[in-house]
């Protein structure tokens, strides 16, 4: 199991000629386990994930204060890794999914999204292709870039642009089998 205690985006603009960097405004974990279904693990300061995909990490950054017109050239999104249980030999990977509906991360379950609405599908509903994939946490703490590239720069574009919602990301590993997990 990782643990993640900050996970921050960081965003260059050609058009403001600087660096920004964002904060998660909202972040939840959701667990597949069946006795954890109905659990939220949002607003807390750690993101439990494992070497299967029913451990998730949602995160949610508010890029709003980017002007409209703004080009972005660079979107790196970062997670400082706290805590693993065990050494993965495949360094532990993960994939970067869009999320394709709003949710609450006080009410965020496997189940529901916000209070009272589920998700459509178990788990969290997400493009099933992945922004980013195949990233390595590794096998140590410390600040791990899980997103980068042109797929995690037009997305952050799109979002300012305002041309597809911005409901945040969805980290998970690609598998379904395992129990390596670890705190970010």
């Amino acid at each position: 199991m990782y643990k993640f205690f900050i996970c921050i985006l960081l965003i260059g603009s050609i058009s403001q000629a600087k660096i920004q960097t964002f904060y998660t405004d909202a972040d939840a974990g959701n667990y597949g386990d069946t006795s954890y279904r109905d659990t939220t693990f949002g607003n807390t300061n750690t993101i439990n994930l494992a070497t299967s995909n029913y451990k998730r990490g949602f995160f949610h950054f508010d890029v709003s204060g980017i002007p409209t017109g703004s080009t972005i050239n660079s979107a790196q999104l970062k997670v400082y890794v706290t805590w693993k249980q065990y050494d993965d030999p495949n360094n532990y990977i993960v994939n970067i999914y869009r999320v394709t509906n709003e949710w609450d991360e006080l009410y965020l379950t496997w189940n529901q999204r916000k209070n009272g609405i589920n998700w459509n599908t178990s788990g969290g509903d997400y493009y099933s292709t992945p922004v980013c994939n195949s990233l390595v946490l590794g096998n140590s703490t410390g600040f791990k870039t899980i997103a980068d590239g042109n797929n995690f720069i037009q997305l952050v574009q799109d979002w300012v642009y305002g041309s597809i919602p911005n409901y945040g990301v969805v980290v998970m590993h690609p598998g379904s089998a395992g129990d390596k997990n670890k705190c970010v």
